[in-house]
């Protein structure tokens, strides 16, 4: 009976004429709406969750551009409460001549141990990462793509009356992380090792400081403990995770203000799927009537109408999730043009590279809600086709 009622359904849609095709047209914008849009703010969420998958998740990061914390600082902090230990670099400015002009980078001098624990998915583009000997250079993407200064060539860096010089080993892969999330650009920048500048002259304190938690759940309660500590010495301090939880925090308000906006569009289909389901009913009068006459009762007349509208929602859903899948990367596209304005407002790294992002899920949500919308849409027009008196139909007809 149920796969009967299947065929009869499916073929009293396909000879529904315009009519249907709009129902049904109505029905996939929505769904595909729903999928261009929130796959929009999935794509910014799984950018975000890839950005700082480089970065470590117990490390809290405090910047000075000026005053310096010594060793024995260091060791005072590793007191406070869940600081299971702390590290200590050096971050300078430095010039590099590019296209006849200088450009501004950083030159950050630390142990090969504290760059793997802190940029935990560092990786050499080409050559291998070495702080093991002085004069040896990491060099990060962003700088080798603007200077030209890759595996072999020779550096040389001006650091006041100091110069040090020394050999590129390393080009990094990108690691995209926000300036905001770490104090600087690891893209933008020259790692080597601390010794390299101790043998340059430079003598002064860590203004770079790494405090790693004993657990990332503690990451943010270890942040609020040194915060006010190291703000009288004059630092900033940075934790990557919390700066996550934020950004995050904003994608997941867009998808859901998103994905209220695209019920909109489900809601005007379901009023197109209930005004047609009546204006069926209506037309069929006499049919129904028949139908009831041979013997079908009225819980399988009002099944039949469900499975009819409910139709409208699976081929409907079916060309939304297409028209989505097409549509998401037109969005992102816009998105990415739109996203030189947002710069001027915030932090804009991740909305620029960001693509739509769609997940199965998405897609079942997007079919589900049709369905959702032609099943309830559906019925009234089919309850009333249900409590129609047969005998009183065939008399108006």
């Amino acid at each position: 009976m149920l796969s009967e009622f299947f065929l009869m359904a499916f073929k009293d849609l396909k000879s529904g004429g315009l009519r249907a095709l709009l129902v049904i047209l109505s029905v996939a914008v929505g769904a595909g709406a729903l999928i261009a849009f929130v796959s929009q703010a999935e794509g910014l969420k799984h950018n975000i969750e890839t950005r700082f998958s480089s970065l470590s998740p117990n490390v809290v990061i405090a910047v000075s551009s000026g005053p310096t914390l010594s060793r024995g600082d260091l060791y005072l902090l590793t007191n406070f409460k869940h600081v299971k230990e702390v590290k200590g670099a050096i971050l300078l400015n430095i010039f590099i001549p590019v296209n006849g002009r200088l450009e501004k980078f950083n030159l950050v001098g630390m142990d090969s141990d504290t760059f793997f624990k802190v940029f935990k998915g560092a990786q050499p583009k080409e050559g291998q990462i070495m702080f093991s000997s002085p004069a040896l250079f990491n060099v990060g993407y962003t700088f080798y793509s603007k200077t030209g200064l890759g595996i072999g060539s020779h550096l040389v860096i001006s650091i006041g009356n100091s110069k040090i010089s020394g050999t590129v080993v390393s080009v990094l892969k990108r690691i995209g992380v926000s300036t905001v999330a770490v104090g600087f650009n690891p893209d933008d920048t020259v790692f080597t090792s601390i010794v390299t500048l101790k043998m340059a002259g430079f003598i002064g304190g860590y203004n770079l400081i790494y405090i790693f938690s004993d657990s990332p759940k503690y990451t943010m309660d270890v942040y609020n403990e040194v915060k006010e500590y190291l703000g009288k010495r004059g630092f900033f301090l940075f934790a990557p995770i919390g700066i996550m939880k934020i950004y995050l925090s904003t994608a997941e308000f867009a998808e859901r203000f998103l994905f209220a906006m695209s019920l909109i569009a489900f809601i005007a289909s379901g009023f197109g799927i209930a005004n047609t389901m009546m204006i069926t009913v209506i037309e069929r009068t006499k049919e129904i009537a028949i139908m009831k006459a041979v013997g079908y009762n009225s819980r399988q007349v009002m099944l039949y109408y469900l499975l009819l509208s409910t139709s409208f929602g699976v081929v409907g859903g079916i060309l939304g999730m297409l028209l989505g899948y097409v549509m998401a990367g037109m969005v992102s596209r816009y998105v990415n043009l739109i996203s030189i304005t947002v710069r001027k407002y915030v932090e804009a790294s991740f909305f620029k590279s960001a693509t739509a992002y769609v997940t199965p899920s998405l897609l079942l949500t997007a079919f589900s809600f049709s369905l959702i919308t032609a099943l309830i849409a559906g019925l009234y027009p089919a309850y009333r086709a249900s409590r129609l008196d047969p005998v009183t139909a065939l008399r108006g007809e």
